[in-house]
């Protein structure tokens, strides 16, 4: 049943147009409640997008500088230090791929942090390859590693990696440990960098006992 119409003369009788424009009028206030709740959404939306910090992607060539420290244990008594200037070139790859003079991994980024996850085989052949350059042949276990960074806020990088090892002496049959580690900051590269430009970062030069 309609209600009745309050303009009829007989009130009991109902009244199809104006309970038709009745329910449009409801219709619109609705429609009109609608478009305020979106149009408050979409501003707080906004204002969440303005006040979140924005993080670009490392991906990319960049060129690093930092200070290595290696320290050498062998047969679990002699200790070598070497402590250097050194350079990298690193290379984020698009398709998660990581690449650094003679060492591949892969990488991921959460926000502003970034991971790297090396592959332990090419670490490993890396630094035996290290130690050959010095006429010592070995064989070398990677144990830990570890290499995380930071994108920082002015647009550079910062960050650090950890290598730990067994390094078995083939000549002279010695077992010896290594730690490795560096801590370095970059900065994107204005040109594609060819890797001989680049001192390589080597666990070696400089030992001394400690």
């Amino acid at each position: 049943m309609f209600p009745a119409c309050p303009l009829s003369p007989a009130r009991h009788i109902p009244c199809l147009t104006c309970h038709t424009e009745m329910r449009q009028a409801d219709q619109r206030t609705e429609t009109l409640m609608a478009r305020a709740l979106l149009s408050n959404l979409f501003i707080l939306l906004s204002c969440a997008a303005v006040a979140s910090p924005a993080y670009s992607s490392v991906a990319g060539e960049w060129r690093l500088r930092g200070t290595l420290t290696s320290i050498v244990r062998v047969d679990g008594s002699t200790r070598l230090k070497s402590v250097e200037e050194a350079s990298d070139r690193f290379l984020f790859r698009a398709d998660g791929t990581f690449e650094m003079i003679g060492m591949q991994g892969r990488w991921r980024q959460n926000e502003a942090s970034f991971t790297v996850y090396l592959d332990p085989l090419a670490v490993e052949n890396y630094f035996e390859a290290a130690f050959a350059e010095e006429g010592v042949k070995a064989v070398a276990k990677a144990t830990k590693i570890v290499f995380k960074g930071i994108e920082n806020g002015d647009g550079t990088m910062s960050g650090g990696f950890l290598f730990k090892m067994i390094i078995y002496f083939l000549d002279s049959g010695l077992e010896g440990e290594i730690h490795s580690e560096l801590r370095f900051t970059g900065t994107r590269s204005a040109r594609a960098a060819r890797f001989e430009e680049i001192t390589p970062l080597r666990p070696r030069r400089s030992f001394a006992p400690i």
